[in-house]
């Protein structure tokens, strides 16, 4: 910088005031040097190294060159230039576009213009919130606080509620709500706190901050719309889905009208929380258009939350995870944090109807974080999601624990009891050391215990005035299975105004067995719900159906039992799940068929056609080698067995797929059995 001459170094010094990356426009400004001057200056300082060209504009060529020249200012040098540059950027740039309304507000704060660096700060803050980066937000508006604390503070109350920190949010609105603002802010703040109860669960306090509002006469479509808003909501944890429906209606209605973008996305919302249980296509359609209004407005957190709530009618219908794990992306982008721990909540639930334990627990473990550090109302489930995930896995002792943290919290009682019951309790105890048996005389005591928790969730479901859950046609099927109540049980599934797919295509096994009781055409049922439960992802619900269906059918003599336990054992195993493998495998003894051993820890799994014909994993292995085009003494030295051993598994695989050693390779195409290497 030395080696420069005077009008070189002192651009540059204006230009490390601006920082690495620099305007070298609003420098040469600042200094009244002409552009061609400038260019002369810059030309000079890129050939010492010190700057480099940067799309189209200039930048030094390292940060630390920058906190050099910086530190060579004395401290009322840098306050003059700090002056100089902020007058000239506003000049160029008044309406302080993009990142420029930060670097304005840096410099009025270098320039001692505090008051300035505060409506900037702010300024650039509610442009953040407006974008939905709300990290940004929240360290733009704290920056402010000490100048403009009352506007500040209103800023950080939208911030933290939008990004599902409502005691943070609560501690903003009793400071607005204690000074000396007017009855519209004040409105205004109650708006806002009504939004942050409703993300901790606090009914009571978010019914009190309405009615609060409900006195205040507000006419605007706004107030309309955020009173209507407010109103669904509390009426939807209430269960009271029909008030919740209207007000959503209603609050639709006046945002559309008014031009309000986040509210109408928020009443979408609302109308497809209460569709989705009774109506998936109206749900959906009403997310959809939530999330293309959200995109076409810019409204990053409202359309995570659409394609949270997209994700949840996938959940439903096809235990599908990619619109979810793509809106938790979305909402972490933004600092969503209520949302990301939404998202993560509704992915334990998917998983844990999926059979799949390990993805439950790392979820809800997620979901439990963030809930206990921002006081979110999602606690409570995630703990009792973690309580399922160790019950279905076969660990009564951590799933009592689970399930009783859960119910410590006080909080969505009844939906914690339910799952607790309906997913935990009832799947825990089906598969413990009690196995399915075929004697009539046997039915009923074998599946007393887990029909009395599926009894208690039907019972907390009636009186919550329904609700949509997967237990519900589990419940039908065991009462069906058990012949005790089997009608009625199936008569009040179907009459249900909210159901889920996975529950009404278990209730369809349950007709499947009554048909087959009967002498009727059960396995024509069987199929059409067997292709039903197969739409859902990893496998679980349709082996958990077949299991419980599969003594019923041998009983019965309809069907093929052994096959079907052969594909949900194969299943289980894959999933890991070795309580339902047992119950599988005491099943097939119990039918006088082979037993498959259990699977090597190494071994692959078996497809779920091989595994329906009896192919066992080393029958498998040997089947790659043979594709591969390996003799059976190639076989055998590369699997350390006998040759004759290897003819052996030959001829059980030949027997059991029905092809010649020439057509395995046809058939391990179909089955996607890839060729040893």
């Amino acid at each position: 910088l030395g080696s420069l001459p005077e009008p070189a170094a002192e651009l540059l010094r204006y230009a490390a005031v601006l920082g690495r990356q620099f305007d070298w426009h609003v420098a040469a400004a600042a200094l009244r040097c002409p552009p061609d001057d400038a260019i002369v200056r810059l030309r000079l300082a890129s050939g010492a190294q010190l700057i480099e060209g940067d799309n189209g504009g200039f930048r030094f060529r390292h940060a630390l060159t920058v906190d050099a020249v910086q530190a060579l200012l004395l401290p009322e040098e840098h306050q003059a230039i700090c002056a100089s540059l902020s007058e000239t950027l506003e000049n160029l740039h008044p309406d302080l576009e993009g990142e420029i309304c930060q670097l304005a507000a840096n410099l009025a704060e270098g320039a001692g213009n505090h008051s300035r660096a505060a409506e900037l700060w702010l300024e650039a803050a509610r442009r953040a919130l407006r974008e939905g980066s709300l990290v940004s937000a929240e360290v733009l508006a704290l920056r402010a606080q000490g100048q403009s604390p009352v506007d500040a503070v209103r800023v950080l109350l939208s911030t933290w509620v939008l990004a599902g920190q409502p005691l943070l949010a609560l501690e903003a609105g009793h400071r607005i709500l204690s000074s000396v603002a007017g009855p519209g802010l004040q409105t205004e703040v109650r708006f806002e706190l009504i939004d942050a109860m409703i993300d901790a669960g606090r009914w009571d306090d978010a019914e009190n901050y309405l009615e609060a509002v409900r006195g205040s006469a507000g006419t605007s479509g706004s107030y309309k719309a955020r009173q209507a808003i407010g109103e669904a909501e509390v009426a939807l944890a209430h269960d009271d889905r029909p008030s919740a429906l209207a007000f959503a209606r209603t609050a639709l209605a006046n945002a559309s009208d008014a031009g309000l973008s986040e509210e109408k996305c928020r009443a979408l919302w609302l109308i497809g929380r209460v569709e989705r249980g009774r109506d998936t296509g109206a749900a959906s359609a009403a997310f959809e258009e939530a999330y293309r209004y959200a995109s076409l407005h810019g409204l990053a957190v409202h359309r995570a939350r659409a394609l949270l709530e997209l994700g949840t009618i996938d959940m439903f219908e096809t235990l599908a995870t990619g619109r979810l794990e793509e809106a938790r992306r979305d909402a972490l982008a933004s600092g969503a944090l209520s949302t990301v721990a939404m998202i993560d909540l509704q992915l334990a639930a998917t998983f844990s109807c999926r059979g799949e334990a390990a993805l439950t627990l790392a979820a809800a473990e997620r979901c439990e974080e963030v809930s206990r550090r921002f006081g979110l109302s999602s606690l409570p489930m995630s703990l009792a999601l973690q309580g399922v995930a160790y019950g279905f896995s076969g660990n009564r002792t951590e799933m009592v624990d689970w399930a009783g943290a859960a119910r410590e919290t006080g909080g969505d009682r009844d939906t914690v009891e339910m799952i607790t019951l309906g997913n935990g309790i009832a799947l825990v105890v089906l598969t413990g050391e009690e196995r399915l048996q075929f004697e009539r005389a046997q039915d009923r005591a074998v599946t007393q215990r887990p029909r009395a928790a599926l009894d208690r969730a039907m019972e907390l479901l009636r009186g919550a005035g329904g609700g949509a859950h997967p237990f519900p046609g589990r419940w039908a099927l065991l009462r069906t299975v058990a012949n005790d109540g089997g009608a009625d049980a199936r008569a009040e599934c179907r009459a249900l105004d909210f159901d889920t797919a996975m529950s009404r295509a278990t209730l369809w096994m349950a007709d499947a067995v009554a048909a087959g009781r009967e002498g009727g055409d059960a396995g024509t049922i069987f199929a059409e719900a067997d292709a039903a439960l197969g739409r859902f992802e990893a496998g679980f619900l349709r082996s958990l159906a077949t299991l419980l269906v599969a003594p019923c059918a041998y009983r019965d003599g309809w069907g093929d039992p052994p096959a079907w336990l052969r594909v949900a054992l194969s299943n289980f195993d894959q999933l890991e799940l070795a309580n339902f493998a047992g119950q599988c495998r005491s099943a097939l003894r119990a039918m006088g068929e082979p037993v498959p051993r259990r699977a090597r820890p190494e071994a692959a799994s078996v497809p779920g056609p091989l595994a329906a014909q009896g192919v066992t994993s080393r029958e498998l292995e040997v089947m790659a080698h043979l594709v591969a085009g390996r003799s059976n003494r190639q076989i055998a030295e590369t699997l350390y067995l006998s040759v004759r051993t290897v003819e052996k598994h030959v001829e059980r695989l030949l027997m059991k797929t029905g092809c010649t050693r020439s057509d395995l390779g046809d058939l391990a195409a179909r089955t996607g059995v890839q060729p040893a290497e």
